[in-house]
């Protein structure tokens, strides 16, 4: 059986805790970043 992937949104003020974040998931399938922002209400718009 497939494993459901795990669907991520990024929200920090610093663009280097993103990109951080990203290269820590990168490696693993089950996660996947679909967005990611600076600014909290990019997210929710």
């Amino acid at each position: 059986m497939k494993d459901k992937k795990i669907i991520l949104g990024i929200v920090d003020d610093h663009q280097i805790v993103i990109d951080g974040l990203k290269s820590l998931l990168h490696g693993h399938d089950q996660f996947e970043v679909v967005i990611e922002c600076t600014q909290p209400l990019e997210m929710i718009s």
